[in-house]
């Protein structure tokens, strides 16, 4: 069984020199421990309108749909350009078929219970052999040496677009690969054994406002266990990084629901140590 390291590179992270020493630590950490490692990283239609501004003058006339395309394909161009020896492949995540939404076309014919019901099952098997075909491309992909950069399609996804400035999906796409990636654990020979989420900060802090640096999860209680560290969070409005932390402090909780062996919070400049001697990052594991 290959273990695999799920990396979350926020925008923040996203520059030349980060990548470059992000991609260095990965090629010497795979190269010492043989674990592959899967990037899942935001393509951030604010920066790239910065980056572009240069070059079009015009920038305000662009959709941002048409900025994520470009985005998304300059990101993996730029992966590539710096990746060790490696071929990158970006995989795009679509959102699935919605339940509320199509319950609430359904809802207004006569039939509507029967048909929901009927809609509720057509949709688990879309829904599931979508995930079973995403994990065995995953699989097959980095059986073969490939780096696998997910990010999630903000040129398709209307409620992506909505609103920039709530930019969490590549957050939960953590959940969501982590989830599929170990349920067919067995068939692709390989499974999500930690999920880092790289940040402009070291740790976290729980609601007495003490750094945590090690935290146990009571996943039969895990509404409860969030909040000894969300209340502190909220209460600290004035950091500009509030919504952005409630994010992936959420979504490290949710992957361990998953056989996930531990989560990570930690430093982007100074990740590998949270891999090396567990510094500058809080660990989340199962109690």
């Amino acid at each position: 069984m290959k273990n695999i390291n799920l990396v979350k590179i926020g925008s923040d992270s996203i520059n030349e020199e980060n990548l470059i020493r992000l991609l260095d630590d990965m090629k010497r950490y795979e190269e010492k421990t043989w674990e592959k490692f899967i990037i899942i990283s935001s393509g951030a239609v604010k920066l790239w309108k910065e980056v572009v501004k240069s070059r079009w003058q015009n920038i305000e006339n662009f959709k941002d749909s048409s900025l994520a395309s470009i985005w998304q394909s300059f990101l993996t161009q730029t992966y590539d350009r710096l990746s060790w020896d490696k071929i990158v492949w970006e995989i795009l995540l679509d959102d699935y078929i919605n339940n509320n939404y199509i319950n609430s076309i359904i809802s207004k014919l006569r039939q509507g219970k029967l048909l929901q019901r009927f809609a509720k099952k057509v949709i688990e098997v879309i829904n599931e052999r979508k995930d079973k075909h995403l994990a065995e491309t995953i699989a097959d992909l980095v059986q073969n040496d490939v780096l696998v950069i997910l990010n999630h399609n903000d040129t398709t996804s209307e409620q992506e677009l909505k609103n920039l400035s709530n930019k969490t999906d590549n957050d939960k796409n953590t959940i969501h690969v982590s989830e599929i990636i170990n349920k067919y654990s067995e068939e692709i020979w390989m499974e999500i054994k930690r999920v880092i989420y790289l940040t402009n900060t070291n740790w976290i802090f729980d609601e007495n406002k003490k750094t945590v640096k090690w935290g146990e999860v009571l996943l039969d209680n895990i509404e409860e266990e969030k909040k000894k560290y969300f209340k502190y969070i909220l209460d600290d409005k004035s950091k500009a990084w509030t919504w952005w932390m409630l994010s992936k402090l959420k979504c490290s909780f949710e992957v361990l629901k998953f056989r996930v062996e531990e989560s990570i919070i930690a430093n982007s400049k100074k990740w590998l140590s949270c891999l090396e001697n567990k510094d500058n990052s809080t660990h989340f594991v199962v109690k």
